[in-house]
């Protein structure tokens, strides 16, 4: 009861004719417009992106609301990070001169996972010549201050400007040593 020979053959074309159909269809109808045109680039692409909206500021932007802390900032250490490395995209806080939005203020071991992003000392990729940035082994820097293990950078280091407490300190007691615990 053979349907006739290579029958087989004509229902595996019949299913790639079928699978090709699908393709094309699909092709042309979830190709963007224009794509093609000017080789494998879609002109509108740059359209779309002129059109999306800013999410990031610079400094400036932040200074004006936020005087006291810029003052800090711009005289300390961290002067060349900026305000969004640590508090996010300023585009998510204010638009078009009014708040839409607060950005997380950093609080409890948060403080100290942002601050040794950059200042651990157990981080090797950092390079051998240049500017260095200071860093600390964490938590031997509190045992070799006489802190609690627990204490949380910003306790003792301004975060705009790190070296503004330290060196306050040092100012009223000339007469204690680095690493000296005072009693």
């Amino acid at each position: 009861m053979s349907k006739g020979p290579k029958t087989h053959l004509k229902r595996m074309g019949l299913v790639v004719l079928g699978v090709v159909a699908l393709v094309v269809v699909g092709k042309l109808l979830f190709t963007p417009g224009g794509f093609g045109r000017y080789g494998h680039y879609r002109p509108g692409a740059i359209d779309d992106e002129v059109q999306r909206p800013l999410v990031h500021e610079t400094d400036a932007s932040c200074d004006s609301c936020h005087e006291w802390d810029a003052s800090f900032h711009k005289k300390g250490k961290h002067k060349v990070v900026s305000c969004e490395f640590c508090h996010g995209p300023g585009g998510r806080h204010v638009k078009d001169g009014k708040v839409v939005g607060h950005l997380e203020v950093q609080k409890g071991g948060e403080i100290n996972r942002l601050c040794l992003r950059c200042h651990d000392g157990h981080v090797r990729a950092r390079p051998q010549g240049g500017k260095v940035i200071k860093t600390v082994l964490y938590p031997n820097h509190l045992e070799k201050q006489a802190v609690e293990t627990d204490h949380l950078c910003n306790q003792c280091h301004l975060v705009h400007a790190p070296l503004e407490y330290i060196n306050a300190a040092k100012k009223m007691f000339p007469m204690v040593k680095e690493g000296e615990n005072v009693q």
